[in-house]
């Protein structure tokens, strides 16, 4: 029988980077795998990315979105795998459980391999231990210096800090990583959360006015505001300016207290009238007029 390598195994090259499973007198078992696409150069313009993984979907979906939206040629994502130690686990049980953590990291390598549809050009490290979670991302985050850090989340509806499940590990990141972190919600909810915008009547106001007005262009309504910066207000009795000597004079006088102490009284005895001239106010839409100087 002939066994034919895969794909990804031509164009990855695996090998085991770290172990501590076998090591007795090791306080973390910590096992570190990593596969480098043949093509994979390091250079510098070369940035690492953490992310998180588990058995759950929404830190698929993470991943996913790291190597489909940032990511590129010669880049390195740092998968970390964390699983909380038994303290149930017996020294007989303990070389039993070494196997299966040893298989499963396998498998889980070649998952994220095989999440590389664009066949992009990079270096794949997974790094899978066995202890404190918060700890651990605090450890991976020093060794390794990531430009960034990718975790998912259950995606609840709740914005912010309140979509956070208390003690969940995006939470944790979010409060205490140096580095910046993304938070990637899962499609559906994403999807959910965008239509829901989408049929918010406050959203479709601007729409609306572009669909009753089709002839009306943005630089129209750019040149319509500006029109309405350069509104002269009359007066129906007369079009003549006032001329510039009494525009200083009443800037001069409205210092004085006693002048404004006059024009009160002056404007309560008028009364009915001065509420006539303040209706007889029309707009104009020409320019200003200017007096002659």
């Amino acid at each position: 029988m002939t066994i034919t390598a895969s794909p990804e195994t031509r164009t990855f090259i695996k090998r085991v980077g770290f172990d501590t499973f076998s090591n007795k007198d090791a306080t973390d078992f910590a096992l570190t795998l990593k596969s480098k696409h043949k093509d994979y150069k390091f250079g510098r313009g070369s940035r690492t990315f953490l992310c998180g993984t588990d058995q759950n979907d929404y830190s698929t979906v993470a991943l996913e979105w790291l190597l489909e939206e940032l990511v590129d040629d010669n880049d390195e994502i740092v998968c970390l795998r964390v699983i909380e130690k038994d303290s149930k686990i017996t020294a007989v049980d303990s070389s039993t459980q070494e196997r299966l953590y040893r298989l499963e990291a396998e498998k889980l390598l070649q998952t994220i391999i095989s999440k590389n549809e664009e066949d992009k050009a990079l270096s794949i490290v997974l790094e899978f231990c066995v202890g404190k979670v918060h700890n651990t991302f605090q450890r991976m985050i020093n060794l390794y210096e990531p430009v960034m850090l990718i975790v998912g989340t259950r995606g609840r509806s709740l914005g912010g800090f309140q979509g956070l499940l208390p003690g969940s590990v995006s939470k944790y990141c979010l409060q205490h990583s140096p580095v910046p972190v993304i938070v990637v919600r899962p499609n559906d909810k994403r999807e959910r959360k965008k239509r829901k915008r989408q049929d918010n009547p406050a959203r479709r106001t601007y729409m609306d006015i572009m669909n009753k007005n089709p002839q009306l262009s943005t630089l129209d309504m750019m040149h319509s505001n500006s029109s309405l910066s350069r509104i002269s207000v009359d007066t129906t009795t007369s079009s003549t300016p006032a001329p510039r000597e009494s525009t200083n004079s009443v800037s001069e006088s409205s210092a004085d207290p006693a002048w404004r102490k006059n024009s009160k009284e002056s404007i309560t005895d008028q009364g009915p009238s001065l509420t006539e001239g303040i209706s007889g106010l029309k707009i104009s839409s020409a320019s200003p007029v200017v007096p002659d100087p």
